[in-house]
Formats: structure tokens, C-alpha cells, sequence
């Protein structure tokens, strides 16, 4: 069974965090994420199967200057810090599953759990904007189906910088709404391949005597 929840013991931020180490090798900065966690716990968010973590991703409110400054390419990711009062500007980063467990229904399930998690959190400041960079093109493909844009194409950390800004309550009723249906259409749509996908017919080949 899949469950979506936010980081709440140093164990699961661990297990979590060997995930992230493991993909990202020496450029993985564990302190950083760390002190992100315990800042705002809120913003780590885990995909859980039978218990365990197989991925997760981040989703930080960051101060508004240094937001600024990210999204012009004049600040890296690991220099933002956290802003746990206003949640106005937020980054989103980390997509990741491992392994064994990257399918399109736990991307989705991730994406949306994650999503409802944030709605949760909003405190009423517009406009809310939202940046990611992601470093491979599966983030790509992630941060587009979120509905970012590419906005730089080439930020301080060297790829490029994605960008959303919802204007006002009724927009983000809105967005929460159509990002409900995406993916249930999509999970509809995998879920019925899986379905009708033909099974392969195992022939034998006669032996002669």
C-alpha cells in the first residue's frame, strides 16, 4: 500500500536521505538538507510502500530576496535558505524514487500526495511562486507536468530554472483542481494500458526424435 506524508522522525529523514545520497553521489550535501528539515519539517514529503520509503521530494518556503535572486541565476539551490513564516515563495526539489519502484502510478501518487500536503499548509499570501531546477529530464518532464515553465535557461547551479506564479485564492482553487484531474486521468490512462496490455505466449519448440 502507497501512503504520501511529510518527514517526522530523524530516522525516516535518514532513510530519506540515503535515497537522495545515492542518486546525487558527491555533489549530496546532507548537512544543508538537514538544517532545511529541521527549519520546516513540513517540507520534506516521503512516498511510503508497506511502510518504507522508496522517494520523495522537497518543497521549501525561501526567503523572499534570496527566491529572487535564485530564479536570476545569482544564487545555487544550497544557498536558499528557509522561510518558515511567510509561505509565499516556495522551491521545489528532489523528485526522486529509487530504483525499484520508478513507474508512472508512484510518480503520480508522489506528485499529488505531495501537492495536497502543500495546498494544506498555504498561510494567504499571493502571489505564491514556486521555482524548481531540476537536473535531469525526468525532473524536466516532473516540473512541467506540475505546470512550471522553463523561465532561465541556465541558472547558478548550471541547468535551468523553472518557474510558476498563481495570482490570487481563486487561482489556486483552480490549479489544485486541474492538477486532481491530470492525474487521475492519468493513473486511468496506465491503469487501463496495464489491463489490456496482451500477455506474451510462451511457445515451446518440439523436440524430433
Amino acid at each position: 500500500m502507497l501512503c504520501v506524508t511529510s518527514i517526522k522522525t530523524q530516522a525516516e529523514f535518514d532513510e530519506f536521505d540515503a535515497i537522495l545520497a545515492d542518486f546525487y553521489g558527491e555533489k549530496h550535501d546532507r548537512e544543508i538538507g538537514l538544517g532545511w528539515w529541521l527549519t520546516y519539517p513540513q517540507g520534506a514529503i516521503v512516498i511510503k510502500s508497506e511502510g518504507v520509503i522508496i522517494g520523495g521530494l522537497t518543497l521549501y518556503p525561501i526567503q523572499a530576496a534570496q527566491f529572487a535572486g535564485f530564479i536570476q541565476g545569482q544564487l545555487t539551490e544550497l544557498a536558499l535558505e528557509v522561510d518558515p513564516a511567510i509561505h509565499q515563495h516556495w522551491n521545489i526539489s528532489d523528485y526522486i524514487l529509487n530504483k525499484e519502484h520508478r513507474n508512472i502510478t508512484n510518480l503520480m501518487t508522489l506528485v499529488w500526495g505531495a501537492l495536497d500536503h502543500w495546498y494544506q499548509y498555504q498561510s494567504g499570501y499571493y502571489p505564491i511562486q514556486v521555482s524548481s531546477i531540476p537536473s535531469t529530464r525526468s525532473g524536466e518532464k516532473a516540473s512541467s507536468g506540475l505546470k512550471l515553465k522553463p523561465f532561465l535557461e541556465r541558472g547558478a547551479d548550471g541547468f535551468p530554472i523553472y518557474f510558476m506564479q498563481i495570482a490570487n485564492p481563486i487561482g489556486l482553487h483552480y490549479y489544485i483542481f486541474s492538477m486532481r484531474l491530470r492525474v487521475c486521468l492519468i493513473q486511468l490512462k496506465y491503469g487501463l494500458a496495464a489491463l489490456i496490455k496482451p500477455k506474451k505466449q510462451v511457445t515451446t519448440r518440439a523436440t524430433q526424435i
